[in-house]
């Protein structure tokens, strides 16, 4: 019973979730970036692994997703990485790196003020880190 209400309670929050993912529109290199648009009321998280990404909405009215533009999907192990805030009226800030995360970037948006708001972001990379193919590892597409 109580294993069952922990799966029941599981499903709620995953379900205030939104997935969306990537538009791809590019050719693959060493560099790529991805531009992110998001509607917060009150704070959110954003993840993006590889060409997909997840809202997690902490508190206020459920966040939505606007855009989310790529050259590429992201790398699991950038070898560089750089978050830039483009806009929004509140706080928004990198929480999680991928090159540390498991190829996760999570990016925090805490926004303030009563009501909704848009924020605008970019994650950008340069190489990738791949992974020794002796070692029993495979990339997952």
């Amino acid at each position: 019973m109580l294993l069952a209400a922990g799966f029941l309670g599981m499903g709620v929050v995953g379900s205030a979730d939104a997935v969306m993912r990537a538009a791809i529109s590019g050719r693959g290199g060493d560099s790529g970036k991805c531009t992110i648009e998001v509607v917060v009321d009150d704070a959110a998280d954003v993840e993006v692994r590889q060409d997909v990404g997840r809202i997690h909405t902490l508190s206020g009215q459920r966040a939505r997703w606007v855009r989310f533009q790529c050259n590429q999907p992201m790398p699991l192990q950038p070898a560089e990485f750089r978050f830039r805030g483009i806009d929004g009226r509140g706080r928004v800030e990198l929480v999680r790196d991928p090159r540390s995360n498991r190829g996760v970037a999570v990016v925090r948006i805490h926004d303030p003020k009563g009501g909704r708001e848009g924020y605008t972001f970019d994650l950008e990379w340069r190489g990738a880190f791949a992974p020794n193919t002796n070692s029993g590892w495979r990339r997952r597409n």
